[in-house]
């Protein structure tokens, strides 16, 4: 186990995807506001072993309660989106696009703090502001789970079933095509960008680009998703995906790659839309809609921890090597966008 910062992310992305499907079992018998109250506070051991400079161990465990956190994080307000609205795509890009706005936000704000003041009293005052979030969660009123199963548990029959669903194991896989591609680039791109003869401030424009524009396209992306059908936003995620793949395996300039930022942004938040969206009207308000949820965060971190593993293998090697690979798979994946039941 390295102490790398690429390693502790795998780490915690690993915790992620395997409590997401244990907690995705169970979370329905739970009020909602206190799933999402605990699995924002669980955040903190983390952020405080951050803040008081703590050991490589300490950072391990608590970044595997961070992940198990996340789980009852994200599936619950994932969940709790999913059951209450009446745009489900629009919804899911709201939340997906807050969460990539809050991300760009504290870089740039945690980089001007960190000009007059230290790194641990800039977690400190994370965790300040972690903790009043998640207390205001506890005001979140609960909506009723479906009345038509004897309780909210998913029986072993039916998580099996979900697990062999083959619509469901097809949104998962372009899911965690969606998301490789996001962290790819996220992991590679800087890299070439250095290569390509780029300074610092243009690494750090590319990083800002990925998460410039991602609450508009994600809100206006889910959307007219609830009008199109979520298909033809696989479509064009994929078609982006391809288009910023061979871009960024041939280009020869660093500003190509500000735009190839912008569009691989938009996939990232696209995916986590779309994908979410489309478990919602495939499962309605069923009690196994968590676990489908889950199924879906699943391999959305599978894929974020398969992207870091995948730099660290290649990253000695071309590093336009994996974006020529991505753009093939990215047209063959088309194909399983075609075979999906989906509207």
């Amino acid at each position: 186990m390295g102490n790398t910062p690429e390693n502790l992310r795998s780490e915690i992305y690993l915790s992620f995807s395997i409590s997401a499907l244990l907690v995705g079992a169970w979370i329905e018998r739970y009020k909602q506001n206190l799933i999402i109250t605990a699995g924002a506070l669980l955040y903190l051991p983390f952020i405080l072993s951050i803040a008081i400079k703590s050991t490589l161990l300490m950072l391990v465990l608590s970044g595997i309660v961070l992940g198990f956190g996340a789980s009852l994080f994200f599936i619950g307000c994932s969940t709790y989106i999913l059951r209450i609205a009446e745009y489900r795509g629009q919804s899911m890009g709201i939340f997906n696009g807050m969460v990539s706005t809050g991300v760009g936000l504290a870089g740039l704000t945690g980089g001007y703090f960190l000009l007059k003041n230290s790194f641990s009293n800039l977690f400190l005052i994370g965790a300040f502001f972690l903790t009043l979030g998640a207390s205001l969660c506890l005001w979140l009123k609960n909506h009723k789970q479906s009345s038509s199963a004897e309780n909210t548990d998913v029986k072993s029959e039916e998580l099996f079933a979900l697990l062999k669903d083959r619509n469901i194991a097809k949104i998962g896989v372009l899911t965690f095509l969606g998301i490789l591609f996001f962290g790819t680039s996220k992991s590679f791109v800087p890299l070439i960008a250095a290569a390509l003869g780029g300074c610092v401030l243009d690494v750090g424009i590319y990083m800002f680009t990925l998460v410039s524009f991602a609450l508009i396209v994600a809100v206006c992306g889910g959307r007219l998703t609830d009008k199109i059908g979520r298909k033809p936003g696989f479509y064009v995620i994929m078609i982006l995906s391809v288009c910023c793949s061979f871009l960024v395996a041939f280009t020869d300039t660093v500003y190509v790659l500000f735009l190839v930022g912008i569009i691989f942004s938009c996939v990232n938040v696209l995916t986590r839309t779309i994908s979410l969206a489309s478990i919602g009207d495939y499962l309605g308000k069923k009690n196994c809609l968590a676990m489908g949820t889950a199924i879906v965060i699943f391999y959305t971190n599978l894929s974020a921890t398969f992207s870091l593993l995948l730099f660290g293998i290649l990253s000695g090697e071309s590093l336009k090597i994996p974006f020529i690979l991505l753009g093939i798979i990215s047209i063959l994946s088309l194909l399983l966008v075609k075979s999906l039941k989906i509207p």
